[in-house]
């Protein structure tokens, strides 16, 4: 029997060098090689389908992915204290108001009519005793093309749109306009005694002369006085009377003017106030249903 001869280790490196590195794999020993007899080939170890195995690098925690710790705030970052408010910054004490005067009647305008002062009055009277102011209806603006009225013809119209069966209304109206003869009649008195005290100066005496214009004016606003009173206080008090009068004239005429009024004012349809209501009071004077148009009896 002949044994085999062993093989050389160059023979036996081409087999060996993958059996140790399965062996390394797989933990387990390498079987021991019977004298005179080869080794029998080892059989590779069941192996898991390869899976996705994380590298060593990547299952280890990065750097960006660790916990840091919480930033630091910078100087630019950190709250800054308030901010002090500067002088200007800080509220002042509430500005006080200034005064402001008390509203004036507007300038008139260029061709507006205005009223003469009083110098602007002696200096007319200083050229005649006899100048005659005019006035103009307060309703210029309105109507601007109203004429100057000598003052002492002056009065303001105003319009009655109320029945006046009395007629008490007109009778105000022609007092008032009366009112302008006396007026007339005193001013020409003011003229008059002015023209005496100019022929008393001496020539050339401009301060006498001044002093009599002075007196004129005095003169004048005396004259004005009683017109404007004869007009809002004489002149009302005879309208009022002439009212009183025609009152107690209708009451003792038509007792029933009250309930006659109330009539005037319904509604009739086609049919005439005055026959509606002559049938609803046939006892009534026929002047009753005139008198006692829009007829009010004024409270106790």
């Amino acid at each position: 029997m002949t044994l085999a001869r062993p093989r050389s280790i160059v023979s036996v490196l081409p087999w060996l060098l993958p059996l140790s590195l399965a062996l390394a794999c797989t933990g387990s020993a390498a079987p021991e090689a019977t004298p005179g007899k080869a080794a029998p080939a080892a059989e590779p170890a069941p192996t898991k389908a390869p899976g996705p195995v994380a590298s060593a690098e990547a299952a280890k925690p990065t750097e960006a992915a660790k916990p840091t710790e919480a930033a630091v705030p910078t100087e630019a970052a950190k709250p800054t204290e308030a901010a002090v408010p500067t002088e200007a910054a800080k509220p002042t004490e509430a500005a006080v108001p200034p005064q402001v005067p008390p509203p004036t009647a507007p300038a008139p305008g260029p061709d507006e009519p205005r009223e003469p002062t009083d110098a602007e009055r002696v200096d007319a009277y200083v050229a005649s005793c006899a100048h005659e102011f005019t006035r103009v209806s307060e309703e210029w603006i309105e109507d601007p093309v109203a004429e100057a009225v000598a003052e002492c013809a002056f009065y303001e119209w105003e319009q009655s749109c109320v029945p006046d069966p009395g007629g008490c209304w007109d009778v105000g109206e022609a007092c008032v306009r009366e009112c302008g003869k006396p007026c007339r009649t005193c001013q020409d008195e003011c003229t008059g005694g002015c023209d005496r005290c100019k022929a008393a100066c001496a020539p050339g005496a401009t301060d006498c002369v001044r002093k009599c214009a002075e007196d004129r004016l005095a003169c004048r606003n005396t004259c004005m006085t009683a017109h404007e009173k004869c007009q809002t206080v004489d002149c009302i008090a005879r309208e009022k009377a002439c009212n009183d009068a025609f009152d107690a004239k209708r009451k003792k005429k038509c007792p029933q003017c009250l309930e006659i009024s109330g009539c005037m004012g319904e509604d009739h349809g086609d049919e005439d106030h005055d026959e509606a209501c002559a049938r609803k009071f046939p006892k009534a004077n026929k002047v009753c249903f005139d008198w006692c148009m829009e007829y009010y009896e004024d409270e106790p």
